[in-house]
């Protein structure tokens, strides 16, 4: 929450000068994430949005600014427009658009950061494009395959380990067969909660049940339960075709591997 480092007029006035001095051509800047939020921690950083007229490229940087922590993702409107569809949206994941929709607006050049702000929330809106038949079958067959591998774990490190990668991919999957967007890491909780609080908690208690007692029924109860109204964990009659461009001729292979190294 605020207090821990900075009240929130601290917080927008080193956000403002950092935009006045280093990013003064910029028309748009954003303060975002749990600064915002009033849920940050002492190791928080500063996640900011700024956008220019015209870059030669997006970019992203990391650096101190009056002893505080800075992520910046810096855009124009043609790069930031790139990553809010064919980045985050063909993803499932609007990382970008939500910290432009929830940020604070510090710097609003002709009305530039109103306009951004139109722009990613009606992405939000738009919701993520359907999972296809082929992609539910996709994600029932790779859930299936770790849970698998949690009914019979050789041992708790390589349990850790599927656990981990199974708890994103599950709740990839539940929200995105409800139309949701996704979330990643630490965002997936919030994500949860927004679609169900009921089962957010039984989630987390599900994998929280793992860690603590080695008990895996749990995580695998919860990935039965939903992935069942898709057909269930998939495992028999499952195919997955490579793309017929995926080929290489084998005269091009043993020419290759006849080539000797040059001393």
């Amino acid at each position: 929450m605020f207090g821990l480092l900075d009240n929130f007029p601290e917080v927008v006035g080193r956000a403002q000068r950092l935009v006045e001095e280093k990013f003064s051509s910029a028309i748009a800047a954003f303060l975002c994430g749990s600064i915002i939020r009033g849920d940050s921690t002492p190791e928080s950083d500063y996640d900011m949005v700024i956008v220019h007229e015209k870059l030669e490229n997006a970019y992203r940087e990391s650096f101190i600014y009056e002893n505080r922590k800075i992520e910046a993702f810096v855009h124009d409107p043609e790069t930031l427009t790139w990553f809010f569809e064919k980045v985050d949206a063909a993803s499932g994941v609007p990382s970008l658009p939500a910290m432009v929709d929830k940020g604070l607006i510090i710097k609003n050049v002709d009305s530039a950061a109103d306009r951004f702000k139109t722009q990613a929330h009606n992405l939000l809106l738009m919701g993520p494009k359907p999972l296809s038949a082929e992609e539910i079958d996709n994600f029932r067959y790779f859930i299936n395959d770790l849970c698998d591998d949690l009914r019979y774990p050789r041992n708790f490190d390589e349990t850790i380990a599927t656990s981990a990668r199974l708890y994103e991919l599950l709740a990839d999957f539940y929200l995105r067969t409800r139309g949701r967007w996704s979330a990643k890491g630490k965002s997936i909780p919030r994500a949860l909660k927004e679609v169900s609080p009921e089962f957010a908690f039984r989630y987390s208690e599900a994998f929280r049940l793992l860690y603590s007692s080695q008990m895996t029924y749990s995580v695998i109860s919860l990935a039965e339960e939903i992935t069942s109204e898709f057909g269930g964990l998939l495992f028999d009659g499952y195919i997955r075709k490579a793309p017929a461009k995926f080929r290489l001729k084998r005269s091009t292979l043993k020419k290759n591997s006849g080539r000797k190294s040059k001393k």
